[in-house]
């Protein structure tokens, strides 16, 4: 949707969130996932004009369906309000995640596309993995807007696809 300079984070009690320089005169709505390079930074929160706020990933309002990269076993990340993630796997029984382990978003959901990078697992507390988000709002300048993922949801009656338009036309 956009390309954007991260402007400014902040981290107070209630909320973790950064500023980018684009907003809804540039398409930036709420809800729609903001990433760097180095992977997943939030989701629009509010969008003025010519700039909007991101829900960091370290939010604890912030919930993303991840998965280990290395074999797919799904989990759960949520902000903990102090700069990192806590990953919860979705399986009953001993925590499967170690340190070195990378999170990617899985998908589904309707929000993240699939395979941006989330999180390095650093250490195991309390049988939940904590990890350190791999886009850093400390260190990243550019960011990319995008629009959200849907898998395989067809598009609405009436949306204008080329099949219903030659339907259309041919009635």
């Amino acid at each position: 949707v956009s390309t954007a300079w991260l402007i400014s984070s902040s981290s107070t009690i209630s909320r973790h969130i950064a500023r980018i320089n684009a907003g809804s005169r540039n398409g930036v709505q709420v809800g729609m996932p903001v990433r760097a390079p180095e992977g997943l930074i939030g989701r629009g929160l509010i969008a003025g004009p010519n700039s909007a706020d991101v829900l960091l990933i370290t939010d604890s309002q912030n919930i993303v369906p991840v998965r280990r990269a290395k074999d797919n076993v799904p989990a759960i990340s949520a902000g903990l309000d102090d700069g990192t993630v806590e990953i919860r796997a979705l399986t009953a029984g001993r925590n499967p995640f170690r340190p070195g382990d990378i999170m990617v978003t899985t998908g589904p959901g309707g929000l993240y596309s699939p395979n941006i990078p989330v999180a390095i697992i650093v250490s195991i507390k309390e049988g939940a993995a904590i990890g350190v988000p791999l886009a850093s709002p400390a260190r990243v300048e550019a960011v990319v807007v995008e629009r959200p993922y849907e898998a395989n949801i067809p598009p609405p009656a009436g949306s204008g696809t080329e099949e219903e338009t030659a339907i259309e036309d041919a009635e």
